[in-house]
């Protein structure tokens, strides 16, 4: 390989780099609003101001110094347009949840939770340490939505919980996580522990 080869590859090879830089500037994220889908780039990211993971769906808006953070005031994100955000009341929830309940109450049904927004799997979380997760798809807990909770916790008194690991079971949000992961039978074992729990 002679020295004009050489210099002709590096030269190529500087232009091709050029060329990158110039796409990845054009490729920024745009200042404003926006949807997040599974192919966003802040997908399963974590908001700086309210801790609680991007899912698909949720309304975000991309800020001017480079960082991406919601736009729902349920999340404790206000948002920066004058749109309001939709959430579904946890009280209605809860109160279907204890007439169905009382009513239909199979092994499952007793360790539904309707999360409200003081529940301790929602609560914003001491400095440095990251919000209750779904134990199956890894997103954070949010006010609103329906739980499995680990029957240990359940067990022993709602809040006097040995693990708290609690799993969406909310097909009105479309969190299907309880259903992905045990479809046939009722979890009897704490996933945290192991521990068997009585039925």
């Amino acid at each position: 390989m002679t020295n004009e080869t050489t210099d002709e590859i590096q030269r190529e090879f500087r232009r091709g780099m050029n060329s990158v830089d110039e796409m990845e500037r054009g490729l920024r994220l745009p200042v404003g609003c926006a949807i997040t889908e599974k192919s966003s780039d802040w997908f399963f990211g974590v908001c700086p101001v309210c801790r609680h993971t991007f899912r698909e769906g949720d309304r975000v808006h991309l800020k001017a110094e480079g960082y991406v953070c919601h736009e729902d005031s349920a999340l404790g994100c206000p948002p920066e347009t004058d749109r309001t955000a939709i959430s579904s009341d946890p009280g209605t929830v809860f109160e279907f949840l204890h007439g169905a309940r009382s009513v239909w109450a199979t092994s499952e049904q007793r360790y539904l939770y309707a999360l409200g927004p003081d529940d301790p799997l929602v609560a914003q979380p001491a400095d440095h340490f990251g919000r209750h997760i779904c134990s199956v798809c890894g997103h954070t807990l949010r006010a609103g939505e329906i739980v499995l909770i680990c029957p240990c916790a359940a067990h022993e008194g709602r809040n006097a919980g040995r693990c708290l690991v609690a799993v969406h079971h909310d097909p009105l949000h479309g969190l299907y996580c309880y259903g992905d992961w045990r479809p046939r039978q009722f979890q009897l074992h704490c996933p945290a522990t192991l521990r068997k729990i009585g039925g």
